[in-house]
């Protein structure tokens, strides 16, 4: 596909897509290799591209309002989880690791049976903001504001607030963004950002077995570690 007409304006971001769009077919990994073949390498890439295009941004160090909310609620696929796993185990201390224990129990684990109800309904959206309105959630990664995982983080986390999304094929492109971030960037001009879809055809190809939501893939993580030390 070629750039569109408006990307030409924003040569940043025009080389960027050119340059994802060239790598794409090639990259075989998630968060392995650290080189042009890793999925999140070139996401990153392309993100940066758009912070250096749109220096308004709101998405920077020090900003978690997307972790607060029921924006955090998302799927994580295997290859995706098995990454932040691997993180977990060797990036981290045995004091942050209980610390995340601790965390899960007492934020995420009472609201399991929950999320299992909303997902059987699809997390239909009337009731989705009806449950988070009266339960807050905050992700069981964000520490004092910032995220624990960062060079770990899915997919979602690094392409929210850059990219664009159209969630059915007869509705027009929205921003990927929380609200304040979406006015921010809507009063740039031009405005041209990368589409999360072509990112999730390939990421699809690279993710193996069902995704499930990430409290629990970290109830799953808890168990297997209390059943090795019990």
């Amino acid at each position: 596909q070629d750039v569109p007409a408006e990307a030409e304006a924003i040569p940043a971001v025009g080389e960027a897509i050119r340059a994802f769009r060239a790598a794409l077919p090639d990259a075989d990994n998630l968060g392995r290799t650290g080189d042009s073949r890793d999925l999140y390498v070139l996401v990153d890439r392309l993100t940066a591209a758009v912070r250096e295009a749109y220096p308004a941004s709101l998405c920077r160090a020090g900003c978690s309002r997307c972790c607060e909310t029921s924006t955090a609620v998302f799927d994580v696929s295997r290859a995706e989880w098995d990454r932040i796993a691997q993180h977990l185990d060797t990036a981290w201390t045995a004091e942050e690791r209980e610390a995340l224990a601790a965390r899960f129990e007492r934020e995420q684990r009472p609201q399991l049976s929950a999320y299992r109800l909303l997902g059987l309904v699809g997390f239909f959206e009337p009731l989705m903001d009806a449950y988070f309105a009266r339960n807050p959630y905050r992700c069981p990664f964000l520490v004092d504001g910032r995220c624990s995982i960062y060079a770990a983080r899915p997919l979602v986390c690094r392409m929210y607030g850059y990219f664009q999304i159209r969630r059915r094929w007869y509705t027009p492109a929205s921003i990927y963004a929380c609200r304040d971030q979406t006015r921010t960037l809507s009063a740039q001009t031009p405005l041209h950002l990368p589409a999360t879809n072509t990112v999730a055809v390939r990421s699809r190809r690279l993710t193996g077995g069902r995704a499930r939501l990430l409290a629990f893939w970290i109830a799953g993580w808890l168990k297997r570690r209390c059943d090795k030390s019990a």
